[in-house]
């Protein structure tokens, strides 16, 4: 992994990893997924959807053009789109787990207002 040994809290460390993971995904044409979780203060005080929930520098998710958070409610998952640039948020993805582990998308009617680019 390229932040092996990075400080999740050091600004400086952080802009320098996603900095170097912007320039191979425009070098290689590709997108590049960065899982990360919420601080624990966060999800105990049901904060997890917002964009500031991630723990550690500001820097991750200040270099992010997009950021996803996963709230779990019961046997419900919300997909919350907390940060979305260069598009209309894209509303809510609704989940419900099944005794399998696995999740099953539950239709609900959403207006997306348009979709990222």
């Amino acid at each position: 992994f390229l932040a092996r040994g990075i400080d999740e809290n050091d600004n400086g460390a952080i802009s320098y990893v996603m900095q170097s993971l912007s320039v191979f995904a425009q070098r290689h044409n590709i997108a590049v997924i960065v899982a990360h979780h919420a601080s624990k203060s966060s999800v105990l005080n049901g904060q997890n959807e917002l964009q500031q929930a991630a723990r550690g520098a500001s820097a991750l998710v200040d270099a992010a053009r997009l950021v996803l958070n996963l709230k779990k409610i019961d046997n419900r998952v919300i997909l919350n789109y907390s940060k979305h640039n260069n598009c209309a948020n894209p509303g809510n993805i609704f989940f419900q787990r099944l005794d399998n582990g696995y999740l099953r998308n539950i239709p609900v009617p959403i207006d997306r207002g348009g979709g990222c680019i």
